[in-house]
């Protein structure tokens, strides 16, 4: 499978990353959905740069969706936790621009 980002926005990204201070944990739930397919895919670009990203895949009708405050009705849906596991909060909804 072709990759999303291209040499130069991979070079780019980890630049940003170099900032991070902690790990970050990102867990994504999926329906069937090409957005779905697409922002896993990206996400696993995205670990691939930094070993600080740790990202968990789950279905949408997974158990595990129950342990999170998740609007239902939109998929691909992330949930930013920081190094300790602790959630703030922080919701990412549909897919990122390209």
């Amino acid at each position: 499978m072709e990759k999303l980002m291209d040499k130069e926005t991979q070079n780019k990204v980890r630049e940003i990353l170099e900032e991070l201070t902690e790990p970050v944990q990102i867990f994504l739930f999926k329906n069937d959905g090409e957005y779905s397919e697409i922002v896993e895919q990206l996400l696993g670009e995205l670990k691939e740069l930094d070993d600080r990203i740790k990202v968990d895949t789950y279905h949408s009708d997974s158990e595990e969706i129950n342990n999170y405050d998740i609007e239902r009705d939109l998929f691909p849906a992330m949930v930013i936790l920081d190094s300790e596991g602790n959630d703030y909060g922080i919701r990412y909804y549909g897919i990122f621009g390209i």
